[in-house]
């Protein structure tokens, strides 16, 4: 699933009213698809687990999922295990909601030789 096409479900998110688990695992959509499902999250009040591991999630998306869990009180559970959140990044208020082991490695833009 592509940012764009995970964008576009986001949207449909709160008309769902009894949507409850919702696994987006194993697509790549990054920081922009993280920043569309974190502006529907506020609206999704019956959804209780969301699994967003192994979506090439980095800070920038994790931050905002993770505001959103502010807004969004019954998700019981948020997964993003297997994605590319650094590990020394300072993370929000509410992580006790929130799977983070296991990231993957970040790659830096200087290779060591």
């Amino acid at each position: 699933m592509s940012a764009h096409a995970c964008g576009v479900l986001a949207a449909a998110l709160p008309g769902c009213p009894t949507l409850e688990r919702l696994d987006l695992s194993m697509n790549p959509f990054g920081d922009m698809g993280a920043w569309g499902l974190a502006w529907a999250l506020p609206e999704c009040s019956r959804l209780r687990e969301l699994d967003l591991s192994s979506c090439e999630v980095g800070d920038d998306g994790a931050d905002e999922l993770l505001e959103a869990l502010d807004a969004n009180t019954t998700l019981a559970t948020l997964d993003l295990r297997g994605n590319k959140i650094h590990p020394k990044h300072v993370l929000g208020r509410d992580v006790a909601r929130v799977r983070l082991e296991f990231q993957r490695p970040v790659l830096s833009s200087v290779f060591a030789v």
